[in-house]
């Protein structure tokens, strides 16, 4: 036994070196650095790059290059909720902590140094998600880390300059701590630091609130059915767990406070600026509104559809009949189908996707109920189900856009820790069908069993084709990025006007060499008084569009005539086009 145990141990590192293996590959060789998949990833490096150490300590404010021009920030180059000005400063709302963790790294390793702690992040989730497969005797934890590190977007935030791998490996932290058939026979301390984790996981990320609250949820429904006798200590331990979790929480909320002057944190503006009514995402969606977070809201009616057949599997693998095997192969190949076919319409070249199953359909097995049979499991089951629940009617009820709230996304960043917490659920799923492909009673029975064995690895085939698709638009949109920048850069004129409110987060070298503008709809004729008082008579423009006669005409500041020097369409983006106050048009 012993040696089975150290067997087990070893191929549980050769799987997790292989993973790290990879993912260093992806990051220092496949992909390219210094230019940002998604604006969120730009300016969380301008936020880096900002931060210094001067005679008062940490300085946080994020210099302006134009102020000189634009005294009254009217024309930041950045998105309006993504910033807020104090005491004539300007400071970037996110929260500053991936940054100024990185900020060393970055210091000594360049552009790349800034994914670093990200892929670390990802890489230790997967890691733990194996030791909890390891631990709860879930099955093979060197596929499950397979599964969690190369099959579900920790592969995608791993790679990208985002803490969104940092509050999923913080949440795997905090629930392999608890991780034991009755988590109540653990010490006090370890629901302490257990509950720290979680609230610190709350301050990286916001959605993870709701993540404390669900596992806070199992916790209290476990305690209410302690034995009487134990019930004192049970409960003392949960209020331990909710009060570590309380005081980080307040920490930081303490902190932005004292950063901000503002009693709510400015990066709650971002996202989840509370605006429930008629129009809330699911009061006018409904069920397909549901649907939309499961499936990407591309596939229309047809992800309604596959939500059903979700529940009807789950349900199948719930109240097993002898019809079973086949009913659940049915339901699967009908996922499969549906997959693919929104596959066929997907180009790499452009949006990300949405959709827990969109990306990850086999974790569908996680749902039978063999997966689940174990206390642990059921506690998996509870906070993965819970955490879902709640970030699905936060995000339905809260706001407008539902399901699309996170924009530029791969499968559901708000929701990242549900995939590592089902992967153990989901390879327990996958042993079951295993064992039944040996230990069915009838050879139609074993047939049926290995088909169904041979369907969820067309699903993980399929996972396989959407991730690197992932990769593959990351590439694209670095890439297309850098060449915006580099546009950008070799421009003669100093400063640059922009109607695109992304060019300073996804080229950000750009914001500091260049003195760049956005108008955010508003008409420039404040900026160009400005500028023409200090003789600038030469600028660049960013547009969607090229620029018309019409539209240069409007452009120009009362009184003066803009003269077009040329227009070039960079990086299949954006027009960038050069022009010029004429000397008739000053005089």
């Amino acid at each position: 036994m012993a040696f089975l145990a150290k067997h087990k141990e070893i191929r549980l590192w050769v799987g997790f070196i292989l993973i790290a293996l990879f993912y260093f590959v992806l990051r220092w060789g496949y992909l390219p650095a210094g230019a940002y998949w998604s604006p969120d990833n730009g300016y969380r490096r301008l936020q880096a790059d900002a931060i210094r150490l001067g005679a008062e300590g940490v300085s946080f404010d994020l210099p302006y290059p134009g102020k000189d021009i634009d005294p009254a920030f009217a024309y930041v180059p950045i998105e309006g909720h993504f910033y807020f000005v104090r005491a004539g400063e300007l400071h970037l709302a996110q929260w500053p902590l991936m940054p100024f963790l990185s900020r060393l790294l970055i210091a000594l390793f360049g552009d790349r140094g800034a994914e670093i702690i990200p892929m670390l992040s990802g890489l230790l989730c997967v890691w733990l998600s194996g030791k909890l497969i390891h631990r709860g005797d879930f099955g093979g934890a060197w596929g499950g880390m397979i599964l969690a590190g190369l099959l579900t977007p920790i592969l995608i935030y791993s790679l990208v300059f985002w803490e969104h791998s940092v509050a999923a490996m913080l949440g795997i932290a905090v629930v392999f701590l608890l991780a034991e058939e009755d988590p109540f026979t653990l010490p006090r301390r370890v629901f302490l630091v257990s509950g720290g984790l979680a609230g610190l996981a709350g301050g990286v990320r916001k959605e993870m609130l709701l993540f404390a609250a669900a596992v806070a949820l199992v916790l209290v429904i476990r305690g209410w059915h302690a034995p009487p006798p134990e019930r004192r200590d049970v409960w003392g331990k949960i209020l331990s767990w909710a009060f570590a979790c309380a005081m980080l929480i307040a920490s930081y909320g303490v902190t932005s406070y004292l950063k901000s002057g503002q009693l709510v944190p400015p990066e709650f503006r971002i996202s989840v600026t509370p605006e429930y009514g008629p129009a809330s995402y699911l009061v006018t969606q409904g069920w397909a509104g549901i649907a939309n977070f499961i499936f990407d809201e591309k596939y229309g009616l047809l992800g309604s559809g596959l939500l059903l057949a979700v529940f009807a599997y789950a349900w199948a693998g719930y109240n097993p009949t002898p019809q079973r095997e086949a009913i659940q192969v049915g339901l699967m190949i009908t996922i499969l189908v549906g997959n693919f076919q929104f596959l066929l319409g997907y180009s790499p070249v452009g949006d990300g996707i949405h959709g827990i199953l969109t990306v990850s359909p086999f974790l569908i097995l996680g749902l039978n109920r063999e997966a689940w049979s174990t206390r642990l499991g059921q506690n998996l089951l509870g906070m993965a189900l819970f955490f879902l629940t709640l970030s699905i009617l936060s995000l339905g009820l809260m706001t407008k856009r539902g399901a699309n709230q996170a924009e530029l996304e791969w499968g559901a960043r708000f929701m990242l820790v549900f995939f590592p917490l089902m992967i153990p659920l989901a390879v327990k799923g996958l042993s079951a069908i295993l064992q039944r492909t040996a230990n069915a009673k009838s050879r139609l029975s074993q047939w049926m069993a290995r088909l169904h064995f041979a369907t969820v690895f067309l699903l993980i085939g399929f996972s396989a084709i959407l991730h690197g698709l992932g990769l593959l638009n990351i590439l694209i949109s670095v890439n297309n990025n850098l060449l915006l920048e580099k546009s950008l850069l070799a421009l003669p004129e100093t400063h640059v006007l922009t109607e695109v409110w992304w060019v300073a987060a996804q080229a950000p070298e750009t914001y500091w060499n260049k003195q760049l503008f956005y108008n955010a709809g508003k008409p420039w004729d404040a900026w160009w008084q400005q500028a023409r008082a200090q003789g600038i008579t030469q600028v660049a423009y960013i547009s969607l569009t090229e620029l018309d006669e019409a539209r240069l005409a409007a452009l120009a500041p009362p009184g003066a005539t803009l003269h077009l020097i040329n227009s070039e369409w960079v990086s299949g983006r954006v027009f960038v086009t050069r022009l010029e106050l004429t000397e008739e048009a000053l005089k």
